[in-house]
């Protein structure tokens, strides 16, 4: 029986072509604000950037309360990690093999 596809691939649409091409713009922008030690700027640029973000989730159907769920259960992991005392490598990999 052919396993049936829980997550499947968005149908190509130009208007959010358009919208990731502008947010990929504004995080590169994010990155040369940081660079510049500019503050007032990167405050703008990341402003953008959410809205942009906001914009493509509702155009493809992401709930803005899932993708918070998500980054607070990352943040969870990550508090979890440091009461046990488990610290990332230079590389990003955890040393420890009891991750969730």
């Amino acid at each position: 029986m052919p396993r049936r596809d829980l997550n499947p691939p968005f149908e190509p649409n130009k208007s959010v072509n358009r919208l990731a091409r502008k947010t990929g713009g504004c995080a590169a922008h994010c990155v040369v604000q940081v660079m510049q030690n500019n503050r007032s700027g990167l405050a703008r640029e990341g402003a953008l950037l959410m809205g942009f973000l906001e914009q493509i989730w509702q155009k493809r159907g992401v709930d803005i309360c899932d993708v918070w769920a998500e980054l607070e259960a990352r943040l969870e992991l990550a508090q979890n990690l440091r009461e046990q005392g488990i610290r990332p490598r230079k590389n990003g990999r955890y040393r420890s093999t009891k991750l969730p």
